[in-house]
């Protein structure tokens, strides 16, 4: 943050320094549909898809001149994807906590608070239209979290009445079952599993068009790139063996019972943004 604020002050130096022939400060509104999804960066994750997400916000060009300006603003920003890959679960039923490895395809719903930091240069006005190119960072802080699961169960921690230990059975235990089927639950928080804090590259492209005065409409495209990993490092998953299934040891009972092979859940968000808006 301190960072930002050298920035921005340096940024307003700037302008003071310019000649007043020109508007120095242009304000608008803007809402922007996207698509968004989720990059993997471990084969151990499989994408499943896109996601139509949304945004809405303020934005605001600090003028350098009149082909420059500093473009910033604030945003609600939705962002996500669809994902599978396996995990430990504990579940509740009526025999006591159960723990089960399940098959997970999960939809992240994400929302995020982003200041875009970007440069914009703009062409003179040619009739009515005025067109600019984009580029620069976007900051973004996490306010919500959610997400819709399809999780089916593979295999249950199961107590060896022999034994001390405890192995991974497919065939269930206490009347609780491993072939439940399918469970669908929506509009999960997963706040606690997000990190607060999404960094990316902004690049983007467009038109203002001229309406009366200093009021014009704005359209544009942008690709917002994440490259700060969506998860908190303490995320993890357990990876697939060459047949696709979870790839535990079959002689766990004789180590506790939890000996598998896993990996931490790493994944960016990226986004095509569809802007329309009015700046003043």
């Amino acid at each position: 943050m301190k960072g930002i604020s050298i920035l921005l002050v340096a940024v307003l130096m700037t302008v003071q320094g310019f000649s007043q022939d020109f508007k120095k400060f242009k304000f608008g509104f803007k809402v922007d549909p996207n698509i968004s999804w989720m990059s993997p960066k471990s084969t151990d994750i499989i994408s499943e898809g896109v996601l139509v997400r949304g945004a809405f916000g303020l934005v605001a060009d600090v003028m350098f001149s009149e082909r420059y300006a500093f473009g910033t603003g604030v945003s609600i920003l939705g962002s996500g994807g669809q994902v599978s890959y396996f995990a430990e679960e504990n579940r509740s039923s009526d025999v006591g906590d159960q723990t089960f490895i399940v098959a997970k395809n999960r939809k992240y719903k994400l929302k995020y608070l982003e200041i875009p930091l970007t440069l914009k240069l703009r062409t003179d006005e040619i009739g009515y239209l005025t067109y600019w190119g984009q580029f620069g960072l976007g900051l973004g802080f996490s306010i919500k979290a959610t997400a819709d699961d399809i999780t089916s169960f593979r295999s249950q921690l199961v107590e060896d009445p022999e034994t001390p230990n405890s192995a991974w059975s497919d065939e269930g235990a206490d009347g609780f079952t491993i072939d439940k089927g399918e469970i669908e639950e929506e509009g999960l928080d997963i706040s606690d599993d997000i990190s607060p804090i999404r960094a990316s590259l902004i690049i983007g492209a467009g038109v203002d068009y001229s309406l009366s005065g200093n009021t014009s409409l704005i359209f544009g495209i942008t690709y917002n790139n994440g490259f700060t990993n969506v998860f908190k490092s303490k995320e993890e998953g357990i990876k697939p063996n060459d047949d696709g299934n979870p790839s535990f040891d079959d002689d766990a009972i004789s180590t506790g019972g939890r000996n598998y092979d896993n990996f931490n859940l790493k994944s960016i968000t990226n986004s095509f943004v569809v802007t329309a808006g009015i700046l003043f």
